[in-house]
């Protein structure tokens, strides 16, 4: 684990949201929430197809939560 690797950061933020997140969640929406918490990261910009693999794996995270 690289702790300085903004991918990993972005990873370990959205494991961390999507604890807390309720209910599901459109694909738009996940990508509000990828969008911020890549800027919180420190990484503003993320290439589109980066942006759209976080929120698939983040819409995923959610639900695997919600069902159990």
């Amino acid at each position: 684990m690289n702790r300085g690797d903004p991918s990993e950061r972005i990873w370990n933020g959205l494991k961390r949201l999507a604890q807390t997140e309720k209910g599901t969640l459109s694909s738009t929406e996940a990508i509000k929430r990828v969008r911020a918490v890549a800027k919180q990261e420190g990484a503003p910009e993320l290439p589109e197809s980066a942006l759209r693999f976080y929120a698939d794996e983040y819409v995923e995270m959610v639900r695997s939560r919600v069902t159990r």
